[in-house]
């Protein structure tokens, strides 16, 4: 799934955060970051990219919003020879 589809599909999502009825700013902050990768990455190196762009996000967060992309079928998380879990 491209970026242009997995932006669609976000607009299009009936997910939203319990307290505010939109999108957490945070999520996509992270799902903005994966899409600009052009190539399968870990959670890891991930918040790494976007710490070195001075976003401020937890570890945690960026494992969050990846599960939820996975979750919504928009991306796949596969482990690698090195047993480490990728996205892409």
């Amino acid at each position: 799934m491209n970026s242009k589809s997995i932006s669609k599909s976000l607009q299009d999502s009936s997910y939203y955060i319990p307290t505010g009825g939109n999108y957490s700013a945070t999520r996509i902050q992270v799902i903005e970051a994966f899409l600009a990768n052009d190539s399968p990455i870990n959670a890891e190196n991930l918040w790494l990219n976007m710490r070195a762009l001075e976003q401020r996000v937890s570890l945690s967060s960026v494992y969050n919003a990846l599960n939820w992309l996975v979750k919504q079928q928009l991306c796949t998380k596969l482990k690698n020879a090195k047993d480490v879990w990728i996205y892409c």
